[in-house]
């Protein structure tokens, strides 16, 4: 599917005039399928149109650098990631061991420019990025043509808090650039499901398969089934809505709704969810639905610990809410109480199914910075590295770990 922002045929001079988005097509790849239609063409001359030229978004992150010793280390660095595609600017103090970069997303990452001054021979890794400006990937399923790229692009950017957007018909994503203090990942993903699409958080998918991994590990766990009286369908298209919406939630190992019986049967795993959670899933979809059969021999909750976590970048009451609001609907989690004033969340979770540090990736991925509080130093989960210890993954911080090992690690 081609993109074309302009184009109209003139009969007389047997030319057309096409605008288009040189990131998606090409003058040649034009002409090609203008030939494929049975027209004979050629390009005529290809003219640039700056007044259509697309804002290019920009973004700032501070990075720390050890190993500087003098001005030569700056200009170094300085010199090399200024050649770097997508850096805008970068300026470096030897001082405060820090590089303040302006940079591009849609081509790379502060993760990738750390790690390219880390390759220049010295210990960078990404100290802070700029707290008005974030990044969310969301995965979106069920788009067809370009049509749907533009009603998504175009009715996201009339949100608050929305500084920029691309949506990818090819990747099935939306690359979207908004403000925390505004919005957040989740409300922009429900926001693209109301249009009628499936969107999910790419990190939401890795971190439910993680609680299904550890709630299928844990003992006991045995998948049961139920039986849900469902009201309210007229067509196929409420039974394949609901099928895929419930389906996707965490427990959730099988769903067959029947419009003809009017029911769902579901096979799910009793340790993170229940007929009771299910039906009142479908019923928030807009049906009427209660539980016919099951919901007994639940086995009973399994043993809690509690953790606390740095929580960076809330503004407000409405912050709290809202992480409290969004965590406490993890299975992982059974309770769960936010600090404005001393910045951290103090959370008890259930040991089979969650860790610290996937509960801080997921406050990190609404859009604030988290980071599991350690006995005496504060530690963000996305500066470490996974190395392997006596057949164990375990969490380090990169460059530390040796024959006899300093750092702090952390058991995954």
């Amino acid at each position: 599917m081609l993109l074309f922002l302009f184009f109209q045929v003139f009969l007389e001079t047997g030319e057309a005039h096409v605008t288009y988005r040189p990131t998606e097509t090409s003058p040649p790849i034009i002409a090609e399928r203008i030939d494929d239609m049975g027209f004979p063409s050629k390009i005529k001359v290809v003219t640039p149109s700056p007044e259509i030229t697309e804002p290019i978004p920009r973004l700032e992150t501070v990075i720390h650098v050890d190993g500087m010793t003098c001005q030569s280390c700056v200009k170094n660095i300085e010199g090399n990631i200024s050649k770097v595609a997508g850096v805008d600017s970068i300026k470096v103090s030897l001082e405060k061991k820090q590089a303040y970069i302006s940079y591009n997303p849609l081509k790379l990452t502060p993760e990738e420019i750390a790690d390219k001054i880390s390759d220049s021979g010295f210990d960078a890794y990404v100290e802070s990025k700029k707290s008005n400006a974030l990044i969310a990937r969301i995965r979106v399923v069920g788009m067809t043509c370009q049509n749907c790229v533009n009603t998504i692009e175009s009715f996201l950017m009339k949100k608050d808090g929305v500084q920029f957007i691309r949506v990818s018909l090819e990747d099935k994503e939306a690359f979207i650039i908004y403000s925390p203090d505004v919005t957040n990942p989740p409300t922009l993903r429900d926001i693209i499901s109301d249009m009628g699409f499936t969107a999910s958080l790419p990190r939401e998918l890795s971190v439910d398969k993680g609680f299904d991994q550890l709630a299928k590990a844990s003992a006991g766990s045995t998948m049961e089934e139920c039986t849900i009286s469902i009201e309210g369908m007229t067509c196929q298209s409420c039974v394949r809505n609901i099928e895929s919406n419930v389906g996707g939630k965490p427990g959730i190992e099988r769903i067959k709704v029947s419009l003809e019986e009017r029911n769902g049967r579901v096979t799910y795993n009793p340790r993170q969810t229940s007929p009771e959670a299910i039906a009142e899933m479908i019923d928030d979809m807009g049906f009427e639905a209660k539980v016919a059969e099951g919901g007994k021999g639940i086995p009973a909750a399994p043993n809690t610990a509690t953790t606390t976590i740095s929580i960076k970048g809330m503004t407000c009451n409405s912050c709290v809410k809202n992480i409290e609001g969004n965590l406490g609907k993890h299975p992982g989690v059974k309770s769960i109480v936010v600090s404005l004033e001393n910045e951290i969340g103090t959370i008890v979770y259930f040991p089979d199914k969650t860790t610290p540090q996937m509960l801080a990736e997921v406050i990190d991925d609404m859009g604030f910075e988290a980071a599991v509080k350690g006995k005496n130093k504060e530690y963000n989960i996305r500066n470490f590295q996974i190395i392997t210890v006596a057949h164990l993954p375990v969490y380090c911080l990169p460059g530390f770990f040796g024959t006899t090992c300093t750092c702090i690690c952390f058991g995954f």
